[in-house]
């Protein structure tokens, strides 16, 4: 599945301070055609009584070279009392009826909805991953709002480090060091068709007057200190920081999306 505009900027946002609230409750909905970015292209399915259902995930785990969760029970339509054509593609929201889409997605078996039949989705076939740069920490978090818990607004920071975050890698060190503020843009649709943000203003470090060491990869953290790392991204070429080098970040060089 893929996160829809209206998640992937919600999640964004909080790099801005603003917190993205868990609804109470999400629902299923099954479609003939593809949902798209904003939750509201597609046509869903339609027969007298069917209404989207409620859905449980489980708690984020690895999957699929990422961070994914699953449907934990059955979950079970009206019975159509018609033909209402073939559901290929599913969508998450938060209201049985219209509402803020979260993700959507196309059915890995088709589905047929015929009269007398009331369709079926077995537990552990709706799967939900997010893979890229952000940290498995932050992948967990974002997926926790589909369980309720919200995701809060923070002043983010920007560090720097000499290899793989999670891999062993270490932030630089010397005198003069710390992390540094970072103002992101609002978010806006990037040319893939993700949701975007950057850097609006240039991030710049202190001059060293020690060497601080190889600078391999940019950490997004929610505190200037300790604090979490919310996204990790490996940078190219890696750079050594020597004495007298100040590194700096110029104004939208520094973006980042959702996968």
């Amino acid at each position: 599945m893929y996160a829809t505009n209206y998640f992937e900027a919600g999640i964004l946002n909080t790099l801005r301070g603003i917190t993205l609230a868990a609804p109470a409750k999400i629902y299923l909905g099954l479609f003939l055609t593809s949902p798209g970015e904003n939750g509201q292209e597609g046509t869903e399915i339609n027969y007298p009584g069917y209404t989207r259902q409620e859905i449980d995930f489980s708690e984020p785990a690895p999957e699929a070279n990422g961070i994914g969760m699953k449907n934990i029970a059955q979950i079970t339509f009206p019975r159509a009392d018609q033909a209402a054509g073939t559901a290929r593609y599913i969508g998450l929201f938060d209201s049985p009826v219209a509402g803020n889409a979260f993700a959507y997605g196309e059915m890995v078996e088709e589905n047929p909805i015929e009269a007398g039949v009331a369709p079926v989705v077995l537990p552990g076939e709706i799967i939900y991953w997010l893979s890229g740069d952000m940290t498995d920490y932050y992948k967990t978090a974002c997926l926790n709002v589909l369980r309720g818990k919200s995701l809060l607004g923070f002043k983010p920071y920007y560090g720097l480090y000499n290899g793989d975050l999670q891999s062993g890698g270490a932030e630089l060190a010397g005198e003069n060091y710390a992390r540094q503020e970072v103002i992101f843009s609002a978010p806006s649709e990037s040319q893939s068709g993700q949701q975007m943000t950057e850097n609006s203003q240039d991030i710049i470090f202190s001059r060293p007057s020690t060497e601080w060491g190889a600078w391999a990869e940019d950490v997004l953290f929610d505190a200037q200190q300790a604090g979490h790392a919310v996204w990790a991204v490996p940078r190219s070429p890696v750079l050594r920081v020597k004495k007298g080098y100040m590194p700096m970040v110029e104004a939208g060089n520094f973006q980042l999306s959702i996968n």
